[in-house]
């Protein structure tokens, strides 16, 4: 999980592929800086060379339009990753706080009926 100023999403390091792959639902150039820093870190951590790089990754995942759901999202996103699932727009974007709010808890729901 990757957390900037007011701003959440995160990325998935991929080591069989040698990617770092990005879910964002705010894509921005500022955001870039913090998976670059990521992968530095990663290449001097594994000690390798130029010609070794990991390639970075943006996955299109919904953008969203208003300034709060994005932690919200990440959560949404992050749980279809880990199920399997392909990531989905919600059915109505105008209303992403509350749609993914409610995804969240059905989410939670189905964990605890397990």
């Amino acid at each position: 999980m990757i957390h900037y100023a007011h701003h959440w999403s995160f990325t998935v390091i991929n080591t069989k592929e040698r990617k770092l792959q990005t879910y964002d639902s705010m894509i921005k150039a500022g955001h870039k800086k913090a998976n670059e820093q990521l992968q530095d870190s990663i290449e001097e951590i594994l000690g390798e060379e130029q010609q070794h790089k990991w390639k970075l990754e943006q996955v299109q995942v919904p953008q969203q339009n208003e300034r709060e759901s994005c932690g919200y999202r990440m959560m949404y996103n992050l749980d279809k990753i880990c199920s399997g699932e392909n990531i989905e727009p919600i059915e109505n974007e105008d209303f992403a706080l509350e749609g993914y709010t409610l995804e969240i808890i059905k989410m939670l729901k189905k964990e605890t009926t397990k």
